[in-house]
């Protein structure tokens, strides 16, 4: 079994051998000191988790409360009519909350010790226990119970005033005098009054914060009783109603907050714990290397995204992003990818499993979320609203008065001209403020400027910390769709278009010149739209023969093909007849050109002469890299190695130093060794040399590559991605020992519209699963092939391009060898 990514606290055994808990220095010291008492934080954030494991360490020492539960928690609170006088002041829960632990205290030492101090207390226990039912005596049970005041189930206001006025004089003595080391720990209080929160919200706060100042009291009063307890942090906008002592209590908490580097050095720690099976590779218990570890898990150290070219991000930093920056948010992503077979984990697969975990991370947050803004309550309506994930200022103006006009319609209420939208969130005071509600939950972003650097990022807030106290909306040029928040909508509305421009999520930079994003990105999307029918209805065949440049790899446009044979051959001439030169060479192209694939091609050409390494640089350690160089010096029959992503690790001194001198070694009478390096960075070839020449011994590196050594491979265009698909099924097909000679142009139209297919890794992915699917007694790739039986998004898209399944459904093309 592997370890437990732990998400539902409440079904969390500490107990339990595989359940690692990740601590940062402040939850250190909360777990090894008895100093601190109160945890606080917003839900997901681990309170729950981190007092069961307070609890199991308290253990040892202490006779921990409640008896047969890890934690005490108060049942869904019904307040009635009669009580609200009394529980409206806010002392009185100090007051309710401080007998009700003192009790549950007195009745636990009196059943295990028979201190006679407590005989008077039993009889008041027997009364309790009678009239309310209960078996098992807790503080959260007796308040509920003191709640019930003025029901016809529960007790008197007479009767509580009663008990309440003995503490003082009775209990308070008896208390302070105990000497039994004694630990109580107390959770969700918060959600046993989510139900007052539309009409009493002052309850809410009053709970938390009277337990919170019970808690200091009783502390205080004897050093041998330490309680524990959660609170929410948005109770703590209220700590006013503590006065004087609010800066004392204060220092009894810990704000639990974890840092994007916490939550990566908790990924890692799960990771090194994990079951190998369900890794990709076997990983060293110690091993130290986090691309070596994130590699393990995912499959693959870095993304290109599919919206965005030339944009390729680390893997966790890209489910970094789709989360609300919890604890509880990584372990969603992380249990949704674990479900993938770790021989399915490509970057198709894994980018699917991010969105499914981020739509729900989205959904679950916004359901929290409907008992403090109502409005919530018709998210499905204010999602069909929402056609893209960036918006201008005007934008969301019509967006929100098109919301309002439609809750108004629902509730079957006046509708006023705009909607009573006043188009000023500032004197809009009768609607519902949607965006500026997304933007204080964290699910609407701005461009803002840094207090340190000026430079501009996005900037989305914290989950949570500002319901209560919401902001109106920032002025801003543009407003972005947190990535969970657009996962989430885009499965409730078909017509949403993201934007290829830029990359969406939390402190990214920001460029201001990318023009008028909202209003282009729509013309784009038809503009492609239309150049991919043209160019599909424009072919009638593909000869893979005469597209081939070298092996399986294919190029549609002829002179760009004669281009790379070119290249090609210039790679190998010194690899089949011994030079003395330096035959280094350099490779520049954008994301999904298939740099990497066109030099595997040609080692595999040679492959019955030629040895053939390869090294990433992202990917490898800095040992790894050493040892595999040096073994070349002894190497004395032909080599090709490639050094890929040679435009990573800038941040580091030593890449080049380590590999520069090894681009001598053709020189040598002894060694047969081509160089070939590749990278992307830098938006062209001779971006990428002047990148690489401003880094340590960059200089060095580069005056051992020939300038006329350096190339740029093309991206490919939408013919080009026809030759690929083509080319792999008909490869795949082959390897299965059937012919595939025929693809629908429906499929052709599926594949090229999506953009999650926009490079040669994620086709091949695709071509594999559709060739398992084909019949071998078929000789036609169709369009269903390219779907699992109930798919909804082939539904969907069949439903959104009915022009085109009528103008290419049934037609085919045909694919020459």
């Amino acid at each position: 079994m592997g370890i437990i990514w732990p998400i539902d606290a409440d079904r969390t055994d500490m107990g339990n051998s595989n359940y690692i808990f990740y601590e940062t220095d402040s939850i250190s010291e909360f777990l090894d000191y008895d100093d601190t008492y109160l945890v606080s934080a917003t839900k997901g954030w681990g309170k729950t988790l981190l007092l069961k494991k307070k609890r199991k360490l308290m253990e040892k020492n202490y006779s921990c409360l409640p008896i047969d539960i890890m934690l005490d928690s108060p049942t869904e609170v019904r307040l009635s009519s009669k009580g609200f006088t009394y529980l409206d002041e806010f002392h009185n829960w100090t007051g309710l909350w401080k007998v009700s632990i003192v009790l549950s205290i007195f009745y636990y030492l009196q059943e295990y010790h028979h201190a006679e101090d407590f005989h008077f207390i039993n009889e008041l226990h027997k009364k309790l226990l009678n009239k309310s039912n209960i078996k098992k005596v807790t503080p959260c049970q007796y308040l509920n119970f003191f709640l019930s005041v003025g029901s016809d189930y529960g007790i008197s206001r007479k009767d509580l005033e009663k008990i309440i006025s003995m503490y003082p004089f009775v209990m308070f003595p008896l208390y302070a005098n105990i000497d039994h080391p004694i630990a109580l720990f107390i959770d969700n209080v918060d959600e046993a009054f989510k139900a007052y929160l539309f009409n009493y919200i002052d309850l809410w706060y009053y709970a938390q914060l009277g337990l919170a100042n019970a808690i200091f009291e009783l502390t205080k009063a004897n050093k041998h009783i330490k309680i524990y307890a959660s609170i929410r942090k948005q109770a703590l906008t209220r700590m006013d109603l503590l006065g004087e002592t609010q800066t004392q209590i204060r220092d009894l908490m810990l704000d639990i907050n974890y840092k994007v580097d916490d939550l990566k050095q908790m990924f890692n720690l799960y990771v090194l714990r994990e079951d190998s099976r369900r890794l990709c590779f076997k990983l060293n218990e110690n091993e130290k290397n986090e691309t070596v570890i994130q590699e393990a898990f995912f499959g693959l150290h870095r993304l290109e995204h599919f919206q965005v070219k030339d944009e390729v991000e680390n893997v966790f930093d890209c489910v970094y992003r789709h989360t609300l920056k919890r604890p509880r948010d990584i372990a969603v992503i992380c249990k949704e990818i674990r479900k993938i077979s770790p021989q399915a984990r490509s970057a198709l697969s894994l980018r699917e499993a991010i969105n499914r975990a981020a739509a729900g991370i989205a959904e679950q947050y916004m359901s929290e979320c409907v008992n403090f803004i109502e409005s919530l309550g018709m998210k499905d309506e204010f999602a069909k609203l929402i056609k893209t994930n960036v918006f201008s200022k005007e934008d969301l103006l019509d967006i929100c008065m098109a919301f309002n006009i439609e809750m108004k319609r629902k509730r079957h209420k006046a509708i006023e001209k705009n909607g009573g939208c006043t188009k000023s969130c500032d004197t809009c005071e009768d609607n519902f403020h949607t965006f500026c509600i997304l933007y204080n939950l964290g699910l609407v972003g701005v461009i803002a400027k840094s207090n340190i650097t000026n430079e501009l990022s996005q900037k989305f807030l914290s989950p949570g910390a500002n319901i209560f106290y919401p902001e109106h909306l920032p002025d801003s040029k543009y407003y972005f769709i947190h990535p969970s928040l657009q996962a989430w909508v885009q499965n409730k509305n078909t017509d949403f278009n993201l934007s290829k421009k830029f990359i969406i999520g939390d402190l990214r930079p920001w460029k201001d010149n990318l023009g008028d994003i909202s209003l282009q990105d729509s013309k784009d999307s038809m503009d492609e739209r239309n150049s991919i029918i043209t160019c599909i209805n424009s072919l009638t065949e593909i000869s893979l023969k005469r597209c081939t440049v070298v092996g399986n790899y294919r190029r549609f446009d002829e002179r760009i093909r004669n281009r790379l044979i070119d290249y090609s051959l210039r790679i190998k001439k010194p690899l089949v007849e011994k030079t003395f030169n330096r035959e280094n060479f350099l490779i520049w192209a954008a994301p999904g050109s298939g740099k990497s694939f066109f030099v595997q091609e040609i080692a595999k050409d040679l492959k019955d002469t030629v040895n053939y390494l390869e090294i990433n640089l992202a990917n490898h350690s800095r040992e790894f890299i050493k040892l595999k160089l040096g073994e070349l010096e002894e190497i004395r029959t032909p080599m090709l190695c490639v050094i890929d992503e040679i435009d990573a690790k800038s941040a580091e001194p030593w890449p080049y130093e380590d590999i520069f001198t090894y681009f001598d070694l053709n020189l040598k009478p002894e060694n047969q060794i081509v160089f070939v390096i590749i990278g992307s960075t830098a938006g062209s070839k001779q971006g990428m040399v002047d990148h690489m020449n401003a880094r340590n011994k960059g200089p060095d590196l580069l005056s051992r590559i020939p300038i006329d050594n350096r190339f740029e491979i093309p991206s490919p265009n939408l013919q080009d991605k026809i030759v690929l698909i083509a080319s792999q099924v008909n490869t795949l097909a082959k390897d299965k020992n059937f012919d595939l000679e025929f693809i629908e142009k429906l499929s052709l139209f599926y594949i090229l519209m999506n953009s999650e297919l926009n490079s040669p890794r994620h086709l091949h992915d695709l071509a594999v699963a559709c060739v398992n699917r084909i019949s071998a007694k078929e000789n036609r790739l169709k369009y269903e092939d390219l779907f699992y039986s109930g798919d909804r998004t082939n539904q969907q898209f069949w439903s959104d391009n009915q022009d085109i399944v009528i103008e290419m459904s049934e037609v085919y093309l045909h694919i020459c060898p």
